[in-house]
């Protein structure tokens, strides 16, 4: 598991989809599917589910604002390997209420990481 985050004491860095689309757009990659992100995510999914539609995303600022919207895939960790799996590690929001008052979920990307499959 790398860190998101070299200032949490995590002493590698991730690769983002977003940067693999772009190193494999420089390197001319062959099979033009693998430069699509939703192919990519797909395939990183394993167990977990994903939703433009649903899923909404934390983004914050320069400013610290933070706003909930939709997601961009591109700052979702890239993971490799045999069977790669992505969890989102999704966390309730505390202001935003199903009818039911279930909460609403959202996707804070510093949370999301790449698991084994086991």
């Amino acid at each position: 598991l790398a860190s998101s985050d070299n200032s949490r004491g995590g002493s590698s860095r991730r690769k983002l989809i977003g940067e693999v689309i772009s190193e494999m757009k420089l390197r001319g990659s062959q099979g033009e599917r693998h430069l699509n992100n939703e192919d990519i995510l797909k395939e990183m999914l394993g167990k977990e589910h994903f939703s433009f539609e649903r899923d909404e995303c934390l983004s914050i600022s320069g400013d610290g604002t933070e706003t909930y919207g939709r997601c961009d895939i591109r700052q979702f960790p890239y993971c490799s390997g045999d069977r790669p799996n992505i969890c989102f590690n999704r966390v309730n929001r505390q202001d935003k209420f199903y009818p039911d008052k279930h909460p609403y979920y959202y996707i804070d990307y510093n949370r999301v990481h790449c698991y084994p499959d086991r």
